[in-house]
């Protein structure tokens, strides 16, 4: 069943959403890493992965009635937002990174839409090769890799090599 049949104005089709299944619910559940933070709801990921069996059945009407309305509940909405030192001065702002923390119950619900669309991505080959972040077996090093291989190639044959850093810091 697809929730979700619709055009963009470009005339592309878009995602369709299919209804989760329990056993989608409990395996995400139970796959969980347990020692993340829990969100402002306290709810621990301990907690829910133990009851997955029996929760599981629960949750999915509430996750499949999000998708059908397209209404996120507001409580999952909230966050506790947590300051992570990076480097330097201890005493000064800028050298904290935020972390937001949301309900474990938001986080499997985001990671079952993802596992949609990262689905449809992949099937309708939206995603260009250069694309190494979130990707599984890809990282930052190979990307590096990639690029140096690049410029390498266009210095053996003459060309010349641009390159424009940026420091999002």
């Amino acid at each position: 069943m697809s929730f979700l049949n619709d055009t963009n104005p470009a005339g592309h089709t878009l995602p369709k959403f299919h209804e989760i299944a329990p056993n989608e619910v409990q395996l995400l559940l139970q796959n969980m890493n347990t020692n993340k933070a829990s969100g402002i709801d306290g709810i621990s990921a301990k907690i829910l992965k133990i009851a997955a069996p029996c929760i599981s059945s629960s949750l999915t009407p509430i996750f499949n009635q999000s998708i059908l309305t397209g209404v996120f509940p507001d409580d999952w909405k909230t966050s506790k937002v947590i300051p992570i030192y990076k480097s330097e001065a201890k005493d000064e702002m800028r050298n904290y990174r935020p972390i937001s923390i949301i309900s474990t119950v938001a986080r499997i619900f985001e990671k079952l839409i993802y596992n949609q669309i990262y689905d449809y991505f992949n099937n309708h080959d939206l995603l260009a090769n250069s694309q190494y972040g979130f990707q599984p077996f890809q990282s930052t090093v190979i990307a590096l890799l990639d690029i140096t291989n690049k410029w390498y190639q266009n210095i053996h044959i003459g060309k010349l090599n641009g390159v424009v850093s940026l420091d999002l810091k």
